[in-house]
């Protein structure tokens, strides 16, 4: 599953120091802009091959978008404009008000609110290998297998044993993963979830939802063992995903498993139950029988899963179009396919990514495909207003 590898975080060295809360500069190597800072660059330097995108990152306010060739693009409602023209990046987080970007020779630099992009300094200390961040925080974990966290704290969602924010990296408090192997960490809006070699599953954070699946509703600002399943237990896990107030799971064999808020039908395991504390298998109806899921992502309240053979289904709350089942279904409590017209019908997808109450799809000719909310312009139609059926982002900008 080449495509499942694109999004994960490639095993990468870092280095940091906490330098205002921050993951740090990859790998000793000196920046070219260390101890400067650049706007980002104009639209001459876009490239005109729209079939290079591979990488979709999703924020509230805009998203950035990755090419073959290494290059960034920060995407709002008004405008496109490239990122580190210099640099060959190869991978993107974003935050509320800021993101980070990765080059391929280990720098790792700030774009800020302002536009401002800046080298991010190290120290000698951990080498960075999977990094996660949703709204409020951040969280990331070393090659040693040690977990950090940084930004809000207000629900325990760091894991560092109390509820107090934090500007500087913090590390996890930890026991329960003590020397196990972590393949896998995702952050949700308000808790954090790390999947270990061993096929456990550990959370922290809010938890009135049961989204940490331990079969209760109390928060926990440490790390607790999620209760898996029996079928669960017989499968090798190598995907979590943290929505609103809910979790995804994905095993190797292709199989989706849902934990906590249900209140839209976004477990999409087929019940209106309005919250579930343990997970449950999502439903395998007659539209996504026998097909093997890929990938999983996650909005506010509501669910999409990708299968092999390129067909979105979703489950959740539609009222603002990000199932894109059209206007009629407000809600689905099992998954329901996509719909596609004439444009996309027979096309592949590759590529699914929920934040909020949108959701944009990658296909296999690089074309991207928005859904939902769009009052900020996110969907990049050159228009605003709810959209109930993806539309073809304009990419006449990047020509």
């Amino acid at each position: 599953h080449k495509w499942i590898t694109i999004l994960l975080i490639l095993l990468i060295s870092c280095h940091f120091n906490a330098l205002d809360g921050t993951v740090s500069r990859w790998r000793s190597i000196h920046s070219p802009m260390q101890g400067e800072h650049s706007k980002i660059h104009e639209m001459d330097d876009m490239p005109s091959n729209k079939s290079t995108i591979i990488k979709i990152v999703q924020g509230d306010q805009y998203m950035i978008y990755l090419n073959k060739l290494g290059k960034a693009f920060k995407k709002t409602s008004r405008h496109s404009s490239a990122l580190l023209n210099e640099s060959h990046i190869i991978e993107s987080v974003i935050g509320k008000n800021h993101a980070y970007l990765l080059n391929s020779t280990g720098n790792v630099y700030r774009l800020d609110e302002h536009d401002i992009i800046r080298p991010i300094e190290c120290s000698t200390t951990p080498i960075i290998k999977y990094v996660s961040s949703h709204y409020y925080h951040t969280i990331f974990s070393s090659i040693n297998n040690v977990m950090y966290g940084v930004g809000g704290n207000n629900r325990g969602q760091l894991g560092l044993g109390d509820r107090v924010d934090t500007n500087l990296p913090k590390k996890m408090v930890t026991n329960e993963i003590q020397g196990k192997h972590i393949i896998d960490i995702d952050a949700g809006y308000d808790h954090t979830l790390i999947l270990t070699e061993d096929n456990l599953i550990f959370g922290s954070g809010r938890n009135l939802d049961g989204e940490l699946g331990n079969g209760n509703r109390v928060l926990q600002p440490s790390l607790v063992p999620m209760i898996l399943s029996e079928e669960m237990k017989t499968k090798k896990l190598i995907k979590v995903i943290g929505g609103g107030t809910h979790s995804l799971i994905l095993s190797e064999d292709g199989i989706g498993f849902a934990v906590g808020s249900n209140d839209n039908g976004q477990l999409g395991i087929g019940l209106t139950t309005e919250r579930i504390l343990t997970p449950f298998k999502i439903l395998q109806n007659e539209s996504i029988a026998n097909r093997s899921i890929v990938q999983i992502t996650a909005g506010k309240l509501h669910s999409l899963y990708l299968t092999e053979d390129g067909i979105v289904f979703g489950a959740g709350s539609n009222t603002l179009g990000t199932l894109g089942l059209g206007d009629s279904i407000s809600h689905a409590y099992r998954p329901l396919q996509m719909i596609m017209d004439k444009e996309i019908a027979n096309k592949s997808v590759i590529l699914i990514k929920s934040k909020f109450f949108h959701s944009l799809l990658l296909t296999v000719d690089g074309l991207i495909y928005g859904t939902g909310w769009n009052n900020g312009g996110q969907l990049g139609i050159n228009a605003r207003g709810t959209h109930y059926e993806p539309k073809a982002m304009i990419m006449t900008a990047l020509k």
